[in-house]
This record gives structure tokens, sequence and C-alpha cells, in this order.
């Protein structure tokens, strides 16, 4: 596949985009005005295809940049960073810069806080794995069985658990009650309830 061909997939023409979101900014002052709303957030209205395809384009091509390209949640990367820029859109001002600069940068926040919370699960999952103990739910006939093979296991996980958590300076030393650990919400799950 030639370079030229993959930016053609993702190019989006900023003088159009931003004038596509001005016409529906406009569109919802002029219904807020007429409904009497007071907030233009309360406003409902629905953007064009042709907004939500540059969103899609701006988020897929910010995915695929050398800092976010090798992480194996660069779908949810985009799901956030095209939720985050609907939820922006109703804020834009073309007063103050173009909407391509604008909405890419709502994406690259949002990839970096998905990337912040994927980092804390991790390190929730890692303190599990080292505090894992699994003779609680081993039964017996099984334990005799595979006592060795299973200590190994245990060895090699709790191995790497530890090397993980050094690497991010995380402390061993406390207890994690796993089932009071929180659930990290994301603007996608709070949007579907």
């Amino acid at each position: 596949m030639k370079k030229g061909n993959s930016k053609a997939i993702h190019y989006v023409c900023n003088n159009t985009f931003t004038a596509a979101v001005d016409e529906y900014v406009a569109k919802l002052k002029s219904l807020q005005k007429e409904q009497g709303i007071e907030k233009i957030k309360d406003v409902v209205l629905k953007p064009s295809d042709y907004i939500g395809e540059a969103i899609m384009k701006i988020c897929n091509g910010l995915s695929h940049r050398p800092n976010f390209i090798n992480y194996s949640y660069r779908d949810e990367f985009c799901f956030d960073g095209q939720l985050a820029c609907i939820k922006a859109l109703k804020n834009f001002n073309s007063e103050y810069g173009k909407a391509f600069g604008y909405f890419t940068q709502i994406a690259y926040r949002a990839f970096v806080n998905r990337i912040n919370l994927e980092k804390k699960q991790q390190l929730i999952k890692y303190k599990v794995m080292f505090e894992f103990d699994v003779d609680d739910i081993v039964d017996d006939g099984v334990k005799n069985a595979t006592a060795e093979l299973s200590s190994d296991i245990i060895n090699v996980y709790r191995s790497i658990a530890v090397s993980k958590m050094n690497e991010k300076d995380f402390d061993t030393t406390s207890k994690v009650d796993v089932h009071k650990i929180p659930e990290i919400e994301t603007a996608l799950t709070e949007h579907l309830l």
C-alpha cells in the first residue's frame, strides 16, 4: 500500500470540517433560543454524518501515531476519543482556532487518560497476582498430584508480578482486598448508564 493512500483514508479537510462544526453550533444556539433552554449542553441535536466521519478519521489517524500504535487497547483509544469529541462539539468556537486541531487535542487527551486508567488496572492486577493464594481454590486431591507444578507456576506468576510492581514503584507490603478493588468507570460506561 502506498503512503499516499493511507493519508487519504484519514484525511480531513480543515476548512470544510470547521465550517460544518460552526454550522452545527449555530443550529444548536438557534434551537436553544427557540426552546428557551438555559444551557447549550441541554440542547439535543444529532451532528451530521460528515462531522461523525471526520471525528472517526481524526481518532483513527491519531491512534496510528508512533506513541499510540503499540498499545493493545487501541480500539478503546478510538472509542474514548470519539466520545470525548462528540461531547465537546457544543463547546467549539472557531474564533479560537480550527476544528481539526481542537478535536485532535481532545482525542489526544482522551488517549492519555485511557493509558493512565489501564496502567492503574495493571498495577491492581499485578498486586492481586502477587497476593493470590492457590491453596484456597484447589482441592486436596489435585493439590497432592500437582503440588510441584502448581508451586512452580505460582512462583513464576509472583516473580512477574514483583518485577512489574517494582518497575512501577508499587508498594508490595500492603494487602489488597480483592472485593474492595474500585472499578474504574470510563466515560463510555457513564454514557451507557
